[in-house]
C-alpha cells in the first residue's frame, strides 16, 4: 500500500462510491479550513495497485489533528479493511511525531452505522457521546406517532399559520439565500463567519449537497433551515428564526415539513443532532446546548452512537488535560 495525495476531481469521486459522506468531500474540507483559522493540511490516501482504498481528511492546528472524521474507507472485506486502517493510523502516529503533534481526535461518521468504536484498537481514547437519527424509510404516520406530544402540538399550530418554501437546486435564488443570511445574524445578534463560507453553502445547494427551507408568515420569511443532503442521508445543519416572532413555532414547523419533503425525494436517514445530555468527564455542554438536544429528541426517531476518540503523545500535555477535565467537573458536583 502506499501513501499519497490526490486530486479533487478524483477525491470527490472516492467519495462518492466509499462509506464516507460530505463531510470527507473536498467542498467541506475547504470550508473547514476557512472555519477553523486555516490549519496545515495534512489530508493523505491509501492507494494499491493505483486503487484508491481510504482518503484521510487531517487538520493540524496548534500541535494538535484536531477533531475531525475518520478515514473513508472503499467497500473491502473486513480483513482488508482492518489492514487500510492500520496504514492509515501508523502514518498518523508518524505524521505526528515529525511534526511534535500532542493530540490527534477523530469522529467516526455515524450514518456509516459502525459496530463498535474501532479508533480504541488504534491508541484512542473513548470520548464518544449520542446523535438522533430519524428514518425516513418509516410512513409518515409513524414518523408523527413517534414526537413528543409538546412537539405534535406545536407542529400542528404551525401548519394553521405558516407556509414552507423548499429551496432546492432548482429553486434557490441569490436574493433568496441572502435573506437567510441577513436572518441568521439577526438571529445570532453578530456577523458569524467569513462572506465566503455563506457563498460555499449557497455553491453546496446549487450543486445538489443541500437544501434550504423557510418558513412564511404573512408573506414575511420568518425562518430557515439549512439540511445537507448526499448520498441518501441528510443531516440538520443549522436554523434560524426572527426573534420578532419567537410566538411561532417555526422550528417545529420547518422540522416536519423537511421530513415530508425528504420522504418524498427518496432520502432514508435524517441526522437531527448530537445528544448531550449533561456533564461529562471529556464534555461539559451548555444549558443551550443540553436544550437543544432535548428539543430535537422531541421530534422521534432513535439514538445511535457518535463514535468518538482522542490519542496523546504527550505525557505532559495528557496529565494536564486530565486535571483540567476533573476540576471541571468537580465544581459542576454539589457539596
Amino acid at each position: 500500500m502506499e501513501i499519497s495525495s490526490l486530486g479533487r476531481d478524483d477525491w470527490n469521486q472516492f467519495c462518492e462510491k466509499s462509506n464516507g459522506w460530505f463531510w470527507h468531500t473536498p467542498d467541506w474540507l475547504a470550508y473547514s479550513l476557512l472555519y477553523l483559522g486555516n490549519p496545515q493540511v495534512a489530508h493523505f490516501t491509501i492507494t494499491e495497485n493505483k486503487q484508491i482504498l481510504a482518503v484521510c481528511p487531517l487538520f493540524l492546528k496548534d500541535n494538535e489533528f484536531v477533531m475531525f472524521w475518520s478515514p473513508a474507507m472503499a467497500t473491502l472485506d473486513q480483513k482488508k479493511t482492518d489492514k487500510v486502517l492500520q496504514v492509515a493510523f501508523d502514518h498518523i502516529d508518524e505524521l505526528a511525531k515529525q511534526s511534535r503533534v500532542v493530540r490527534s481526535s477523530m469522529m467516526i461518521y455515524p450514518l456509516s452505522f459502525p459496530s463498535h468504536n474501532y479508533l480504541m484498537k488504534y491508541g484512542y481514547l473513548d470520548i464518544s457521546i449520542n446523535t438522533q437519527v430519524i428514518d425516513l424509510r418509516q410512513s409518515l404516520d409513524d414518523i408523527h406517532g413517534a414526537m413528543r406530544k409538546g412537539h405534535d402540538y406545536d407542529i400542528d399550530r404551525g401548519l394553521k399559520v405558516l407556509e414552507c418554501w423548499a429551496l432546492d437546486k432548482d429553486r434557490i435564488e441569490p436574493n433568496t439565500f441572502e435573506e437567510y443570511h441577513k436572518l441568521h445574524t439577526k438571529d445570532a445578534g453578530r456577523e458569524t463567519r467569513a462572506q465566503s463560507t455563506w457563498d460555499m453553502q449557497y455553491q453546496w445547494i446549487k450543486d445538489g449537497n443541500a437544501v434550504l427551507f423557510g418558513a412564511l408568515y404573512k408573506e414575511e420569511l420568518v425562518g430557515f433551515s439549512y439540511v445537507f443532503a448526499y448520498k441518501k442521508k441528510t443531516y440538520y445543519g443549522s436554523a434560524c428564526s426572527d426573534p420578532n416572532h419567537s410566538e411561532l413555532p417555526v422550528g417545529h414547523f420547518l422540522n416536519w415539513k423537511t421530513i415530508e419533503w425528504l420522504k418524498e425525494y427518496g432520502f432514508e436517514y435524517y441526522e437531527i443532532g448530537w445528544q448531550q445530555y449533561g456533564n461529562q468527564f471529556y464534555d461539559f455542554p451548555s444549558p443551550k446546548e443540553v436544550s437543544i438536544s432535548k428539543f430535537k429528541r422531541g421530534f422521534g426517531g432513535w439514538t445511535i452512537p457518535l463514535y468518538m476518540g482522542e490519542k496523546y503523545y504527550n505525557k505532559e500535555f495528557f496529565l494536564k488535560t486530565q486535571i483540567d477535565r476533573m476540576k471541571n467537573y468537580v465544581g459542576t458536583l454539589e457539596r
